[in-house]
């Protein structure tokens, strides 16, 4: 069976936590296409996707 990571973060409202999630998938994006990341180390498998749910409509962000 593949291993399988979930990660969930959590935090107060304004803490960043949507900006560190945009940023993240960026970086994983960059890296499957062959373009520099902008970081001082990066190392990522394959992923079949980066999910990101928030709920901007019902203001629960």
């Amino acid at each position: 069976m593949p291993r399988r990571d979930i990660c969930f973060l959590t935090g107060p409202n304004m803490a960043g936590k949507s900006t560190y999630m945009k940023t993240l998938g960026m970086a994983v994006y960059l890296a499957h296409v062959g373009l520099p990341v902008p970081a001082d180390r990066h190392e990522n498998g394959s992923f079949s996707g980066v999910i990101f749910n928030d709920q901007f409509h019902y203001s629960g962000s």
